[in-house]
């Protein structure tokens, strides 16, 4: 269940990473999406990757716990959409992309989806999304 004030403690969580630059051992997708969860919810079903680092510790942990990647993670707390156009405000989506990932995680604001970039937060069509999780 969402906290009573998520949504103006995630725009403030939001505001205050929004010109940190994206950077795979300190400022990633996996921190983006972990810490905006405890803007959102209470519980913390990212507890045991938290006190890892880097991009690449979290993808190996999450496989050594039995997960294919971070998507299968996610669906174990999380409600996957049909379609993302049901995607609402607070809620994950997904994008694929090139690297060695090969998917990059936001934070649906509407029709647009915040994402990391090299500059910072920037966002993408919600459209362009290929998954979207209930949180």
């Amino acid at each position: 269940m969402r906290k009573g004030n998520w949504r103006s403690a995630l725009f403030s969580y939001f505001n205050e990473v929004r010109r940190v630059q994206f950077d795979n051992d300190k400022n990633n997708c996996a921190h983006f999406i972990a810490n905006g969860w405890l803007c959102v919810r209470d519980d913390d079903p990212f507890k045991p990757y938290r006190k890892l680092k880097t991009l690449a510790a979290i993808v190996r942990a999450v496989r050594k716990d039995g997960f294919e990647d971070h998507l299968a993670f996610f669906r174990t707390f999380m409600r996957e959409h049909d379609h993302t156009s049901q995607a609402r405000v607070g809620d994950i989506a997904v994008f694929t992309i090139d690297d060695e990932i090969g998917t990059a995680s936001g934070w649906v604001i509407g029709e647009r989806v915040l994402v990391l970039r090299p500059e910072g937060i920037a966002s993408l069509p919600l459209s362009e999304a290929t998954k979207a999780f209930e949180v």
